[in-house]
């Protein structure tokens, strides 16, 4: 069995800036365990969603916001912008 299939896993997060949702899209959101936080630009965090919620983020002020998970023991960080 192949250990390190966690890491070949290929997904994306998608924000839909007409809904206002935020998503991690995978062909197998299973293989997808982990929980993402949501941090404005001075650091504070403001939310938190499992990736394989959609979280919405209509509730959330605009601006830009960033998007930071652990996964398969590496961090990853992405940005997106709220109006």
């Amino acid at each position: 069995a192949n250990n390190d299939a966690q890491t070949d896993v290929d997904y994306a997060l998608a924000y839909s800036p007409s809904a206002h949702t935020l998503r991690f899209v995978c062909n197998d959101l299973s293989q997808l365990v982990f929980q993402a936080r949501i941090y404005n630009l001075e650091g504070q965090w403001v939310a938190t969603f499992r990736s394989d919620e959609t979280f919405d983020a209509a509730n959330l002020p605009g601006g830009t916001y960033i998007v930071s998970w652990v996964f398969a023991g590496q961090q990853h960080s992405t940005k997106f912008l709220k109006n």
